[in-house]
């Protein structure tokens, strides 16, 4: 937690598409631990050429909120392409 009480948040992992595909994704971001409802994040992703190769030519922003209850651990992304 930085000192202006915001949480920097740091994750790396590979998500895989319906046909198999992984893609390693390194997720930054900010998230707000005081009296707010901040949660930023910008990935990155580092996929192979074709099909998927656009994901590594564009910057991508998203918010992150609470996974459902009741579940293991988790976070729900929303990810955007900046234009």
């Amino acid at each position: 937690i930085c000192a202006d009480g915001y949480l920097e948040l740091v994750a790396d992992y590979y998500m895989e598409t319906d046909d198999k595909v992984l893609i390693k994704v390194t997720n930054r971001g900010l998230v707000q631990t005081v009296g707010g409802n901040y949660a930023m994040t910008t990935p990155s992703f580092e996929a192979p050429m074709g099909k998927y190769g656009w994901l590594n030519q564009f910057v991508f922003a998203g918010t992150v909120a609470p996974g459902a209850a009741g579940k293991a651990p988790s976070v729900n992304l929303s990810i955007f392409k900046l234009v």
